[in-house]
């Protein structure tokens, strides 16, 4: 693709973008855009790119550790007697990823789930658990106990190991 195409497809989708003004948070990096009315939406993903360190190149990564200990780069910190953190702003790339139009497919692919944590008494264990999945399974493994205790098939067994 040429550059003028590319640039002429990166300008027409900025345009377009700019149309939709109203943003959720699907998750912590994605986000979907939409307007008002039946326009298309757009799906957004954020994502930090991996540097390409390597064991054979400890030089970029003393470069990268020397910039983050400099006091001009900005960034916080939390330190304890033993831990060091820093967040250093802008030291990597991030990757944008964008999906226009989005269908529900690509919508639903990058929302984050909603776990609920329940907690079961053991009242609701026997009278819900057991006969949804306790006393199903034993139905279905019944014939392997059948054929391990010798009521069921015991023509077509071989030899019968006594443990």
């Amino acid at each position: 693709m040429a550059a003028n195409d590319d640039q002429a497809l990166r300008s027409e989708l900025s345009s377009k973008l700019a149309e939709l003004t109203q943003v959720e948070a699907l998750s912590s990096s994605a986000f979907l855009l939409s307007a008002s009315g039946a326009a298309p939406q757009a799906v957004l993903q954020f994502t930090v790119a991996k540097p390409s360190w390597s064991a054979e190149e400890p030089a970029e990564l003393r470069k990268l550790v020397t910039n983050a200990l400099r006091e001009e780069t900005e960034g916080t910190w939390f330190s304890n007697d033993r831990f060091s953190k820093k967040t250093v702003s802008r030291s990597c790339d991030t990757v944008v990823e964008i999906v226009y139009p989005a269908d529900p497919k690509d919508i639903n692919k990058r929302r984050a789930e909603e776990l609920h944590r329940k907690a079961e008494s053991s009242e609701v264990y026997q009278n819900v658990t057991v006969p949804r999945l306790v006393e199903k399974a034993e139905q279905k493994d019944k014939w392997v106990v059948n054929i391990i205790e010798g009521k069921k098939r015991t023509g077509t067994c071989r030899a019968r190991a006594v443990l």
